[in-house]
């Protein structure tokens, strides 16, 4: 039943980005340079506020949006020719999704969709989010050892909170992110609960298929299915999805706005070691707009909105609900493409 609908959600994501991105390639004709016309930027979905805030500020950019899977799931397969004309100059997203892509290309003999993207724009770092009530819970058990991370969660997720210290009116553990086939930060915080549970972030599909533990608790995590956004699941307090992964970008300020018993009743857990979504800029190996587009994302516009946005940007405030602690690592302490390639073929399967 979850593979089904993610299957319906995907199918209905993709029909949607593929009229927008067609609305592009009709109104811009081609991806020609040097007439003056804007810098083309798509943006993930986890960047739809920032993106449009930097479309309303500046004249040298147009923004399209859509879910980081449908555009990954485009380009990996997607023809030599239709490069040149694909409605866009580059793309916001987390890493290292445009090294997937090109991967996914040189796989299949395809020219690469992407240039090597800089550094990060803005970083946020992954969170998990429960009430604080099932955080005690959890912290008690000889699983969490007082200490809640993604390991233990995946080996009490589907028991009764009742066996483990719980009110049997809490009904079963559940635990959730969003659809990693969509979503770039679902497929990020399944990279960081793996390698919480493997102790590496070095890992591949052979490893992974030749690891009946890993398998018996993948399934298990992942048993309840995708969770929504995390604003349905704190209006919902946690109701359908106990535990949820996300970004401290959607979850900070979320908390900061809702009500006081709300935020009160609801922790955010930074996992150790604290691993984060990377925003980079990666464009496209044939436009001609290039140098437009790195200057508008490198401008104060764009760093202000990404922070505005819940976005950690060096050198700008933090919006409400974004911390000060924790610092964030050097590196994304997350696994790389490969690595998130064999969790992304893992998740089919289940």
């Amino acid at each position: 039943m979850k593979r089904f609908a993610a299957v319906i959600a995907a199918i209905v994501m993709i029909g949607a980005a593929v009229v927008v991105r067609n609305q592009v390639d009709d109104d811009d004709g081609g991806g020609g340079g040097g007439d003056g016309s804007p810098a083309r930027l798509l943006c993930a979905e986890e960047l739809e506020d920032a993106c449009l805030e930097i479309d309303r500020e500046r004249g040298d950019v147009e923004v399209t949006v859509e879910p980081a899977g449908v555009t990954l799931d485009f380009l990996s397969s997607a023809p030599d020719a239709q490069l040149e004309d694909l409605g866009f100059d580059g793309w916001l997203a987390p890493a290292p999704l445009s090294v997937m892509v090109n991967r996914a290309r040189d796989f299949a003999s395809l020219r690469p969709a992407f240039e090597d993207a800089g550094e990060p724009r803005a970083r946020s770092p992954l969170v998990m989010a429960l009430r604080n009530d099932r955080r005690a819970v959890l912290e008690d058990t000889a699983e969490c050892g007082g200490s809640v991370g993604w390991a233990c969660v995946g080996r009490l997720a589907g028991r009764t909170w009742s066996s483990i210290g719980g009110p049997a009116e809490w009904g079963t553990v559940t635990a959730g992110h969003p659809n990693p086939e969509l979503s770039a930060t679902g497929l990020l915080v399944m990279g960081q609960a793996a390698s919480e549970f493997l102790g590496t972030t070095d890992f591949s599909t052979t490893g992974l298929e030749s690891d009946p533990a890993f398998g018996s608790w993948f399934s298990r995590l992942e048993g309840s299915g995708s969770s929504p956004p995390f604003a349905s699941v704190l209006a919902q307090n946690f109701i359908n999805f106990n535990v949820v992964g996300t970004t401290e970008a959607e979850a900070g300020p979320a908390l900061a706005a809702a009500s006081g018993d709300r935020r009160d009743a609801t922790a955010l857990i930074y996992v150790d070691p604290v691993a984060t979504a990377d925003v980079v800029l990666a464009l496209t190996t044939t436009t001609e707009r290039g140098g437009t587009l790195e200057d508008a994302i490198d401008s104060d516009d764009a760093d202000r909105a990404l922070a505005e946005n819940g976005w950690r940007v060096e050198g700008e405030d933090r919006a409400p609900g974004v911390q000060e602690i924790p610092e964030l690592p050097d590196g994304t302490n997350l696994p790389g493409p490969v690595g998130l390639e064999a969790l992304e073929e893992q998740w089919r399967l289940l």
